[in-house]
């Protein structure tokens, strides 16, 4: 299909113009050279003995919301944030009062030592009151095994 082709299907903002500024060279080599980046940091890893780990649950009010866009935007590599705004469901540990009400639901994995892991997620336990905190420093091959997985480790990348 030609550019002209594609611009005459494709959505308003699809146009010649975009189509061709989207394939040219520059922007083809910028994409091959973000490809090798990410080849390079998959190769660069290093097994972790201890991570911090786990869920921490906060009230969703839109400044929990945005402190959390915010934290996890400025969280350093070590740390990886999931964070699910959603009503609270039942579980054993969440108040039953609170079942069904919007709450942040942030998974957490920090692979860098447990000192520096309670320092990554510090900023998120600050941002209001937990509702529930489960995350804890554990050896790396330890929640391998809870997984399934004794003889895989966990790897960190590096720089």
């Amino acid at each position: 299909m030609s550019t002209s082709e594609l611009a005459g299907h494709a959505s308003p903002a699809l146009n010649s113009r975009s189509v061709a500024a989207a394939t040219s060279p520059r922007a083809m080599a910028s994409a091959r050279a973000h490809r090798r980046r990410l080849r390079r940091r998959s190769r660069a890893t290093a097994p972790v003995d201890v991570i911090v780990a786990g869920v921490l649950v906060l009230p969703a009010t839109p400044a929990v919301i945005s402190g959390f866009v915010t934290e996890a935007e400025a969280a350093p590599d070590e740390l990886s944030t999931i964070g699910t705004v959603m009503p609270a469901p039942p579980l054993p540990f969440l108040p039953e009062e609170l079942h069904g009400r919007p709450v942040v639901m942030a998974k957490m994995v920090h692979a860098g030592g447990a000192e520096a892991g309670r320092r990554a997620i510090a900023p998120f336990r600050a941002l209001a009151e937990p509702v529930a905190d489960l995350l804890r420093s554990m050896h790396g091959l330890a929640r391998n095994h809870d997984i399934g997985d004794p003889g895989r480790h966990f790897a960190a990348y590096g720089h």
